[in-house]
């Protein structure tokens, strides 16, 4: 199973051709190798874009045969909150400032983590440094 982050879907959508072929390609690749997934965050973030309603993002949703996981444990949040404090200790101590991440992206990361997903982004920065055990496929 492939969880996607939502910068996948945003990029799928982009009017840069560019950009949206990787994305195009990337999910072609993940989708040859199993099940798509998002869990409810994503969905919420790809809802929350203006002009967009719940029919079109399930739609969209179902035309690329992507699962939504609506359940979000206990363990998400926890993980999700220890990797995002970190991330804030580390930019406060490296000296570069206050937090440039949302706890989103945490949560999404702790998702496909703690259910043994690949998580397919085109941010693998952040998730290489706070889930070193996520397995990442980027573009």
């Amino acid at each position: 199973m492939t969880a996607l982050d939502t910068n996948v879907l945003i990029s799928l959508r982009s009017k840069d051709p560019t950009e949206n072929q990787l994305a195009a390609k990337a999910l072609s690749v993940a989708s040859q190798k199993g099940s798509l997934c998002l869990c409810g965050i994503v969905y919420s973030e790809l809802l929350g874009f203006p002009g967009r309603d719940s029919k079109e993002v399930r739609r969209f949703l179902l035309a690329l045969d992507i699962e939504i996981d609506w359940q979000t444990e206990e363990r998400d949040w926890e993980l999700a909150g220890i990797a995002y404090q970190a991330y804030v200790n580390r930019r406060r101590t490296s000296g570069i400032g206050s937090s440039r991440r949302i706890a989103t992206d945490f949560l999404i990361g702790a998702h496909a983590l703690n259910r043994g997903y690949v998580l397919l982004t085109n941010d693998k920065g952040v998730y290489r440094t706070s889930f070193p055990s996520l397995k990442i496929q980027g573009y």
